[in-house]
């Protein structure tokens, strides 16, 4: 007799799709990378800014937000990248300074896989702001109407006769 495979429970990866976590072992440590929360991003908001602004300026320019398209962007802010990839996998910045260039390159890689769709979703918005801010801005108002006419057209009523 075969098994008939399980059916999983209606919601049973709900949270992992609410919070998705990714663990990866970097440097002797068993990491858990996990995105940010609502409230750990409002706590975050400050070095979040100055990426998402980094990450805006690659994705107005037309790139796609590919690792190697943000490196600049991460390198440009590189202590707020060291404090957000510290909160989202729980490890203290000394430890994640301290990483080899082989550890910290797949640690940086796995806290942009985990936080990408955050990032992106503020992103999108910065983009769509300065989009429309700068069409606002070089619209020129539309060519006044011609001026009225100012000289008095004489009317079959108004005519003098002789």
């Amino acid at each position: 007799m075969t098994k008939q495979p399980t059916e999983k429970q209606d919601g049973a990866d709900d949270i992992a799709i609410l919070h998705p976590e990714r663990q990866q072992t970097i440097a002797g440590v068993a990491v858990t990378m996990r995105e940010y929360g609502f409230i750990e991003g409002v706590q975050l908001a400050e070095p979040v800014r100055h990426v998402v602004d980094a990450l805006s300026d690659v994705a107005f320019s037309g790139e796609l937000l590919t690792p190697h398209a943000l490196r600049p962007a991460f390198t440009q802010h590189l202590d707020d990248v060291i404090t957000l990839m510290a909160a989202a996998s729980d490890q203290p910045e000394a430890w994640v300074r301290g990483l080899n260039d082989a550890d910290g390159q797949a640690l940086m890689l796995l806290w942009w896989v985990t936080n990408a769709d955050f990032f992106v979703r503020r992103v999108i918005e910065a983009v769509t702001v300065r989009h429309m801010t700068q069409a606002s801005v070089g619209q020129t108002p539309t060519p006044a109407s011609s001026a009225p006419d100012t000289t008095p057209r004489a009317s079959a009523s108004t005519r003098v006769v002789n």
